[in-house]
């Protein structure tokens, strides 16, 4: 344990080695197993998100675990490039996909901001389900919770469904 410090300086160099490290995996991860499900914004394709975002996110905790130690003992500097740069390149990709989609999302609301809240919504949603072990703490199944997220982010432009306006 004591030649550890000879390849690591301090506490915090190891720390950043193992998120770089992580950050690598989990990248490689949401390009094989998140972005070919990113192609539509439609309900089917966004409930298959929503799960394969849970199953990264349960077969991945040690990297959640990560950002909360970030956050403890390093004021989280060394994540919070991650979030804005995923969060940042999910907003482009969006709205050019919904450009190519031709849906005709609400005029008043950035569907690139509406599909990143959407994402992060599930990512959110499986943290609290897993690694803070609250089981059902919507009182649905996963499942159930998904598809009633999809139903809020396609209620205004879904065929069929109740237009409401909203506010500006």
């Amino acid at each position: 344990m004591g030649k550890l410090y000879l390849y690591y300086p301090t506490k915090e160099d190891i720390f950043i080695d193992l998120v770089h490290r992580l950050d690598k995996k989990m990248e490689v991860l949401r390009q094989k197993e998140l972005v070919p499900l990113m192609q539509s914004p439609d309900p089917d394709s966004l409930r298959k998100l929503g799960m394969a975002v849970g199953r990264v996110v349960s077969e991945n905790l040690d990297y959640w675990r990560l950002m909360y130690v970030d956050v403890v003992e390093f004021r989280h500097k060394h994540f919070i490039h991650s979030y804005r740069e995923i969060a940042g390149g999910l907003r482009n990709y969006a709205r050019a996909m919904f450009q190519k989609t031709q849906i005709p999302f609400p005029s008043n609301v950035d569907p690139g901001f509406a599909y990143t809240s959407l994402y992060l919504q599930f990512v959110t949603y499986f943290l609290v389900e897993e690694l803070f072990g609250a089981k059902r703490h919507l009182g649905v199944s996963d499942e159930e919770a998904i598809d009633q997220f999809v139903r809020l982010f396609t209620r205004n432009w879904q065929p069929g469904a109740r237009k409401t306006s909203l506010p500006d």
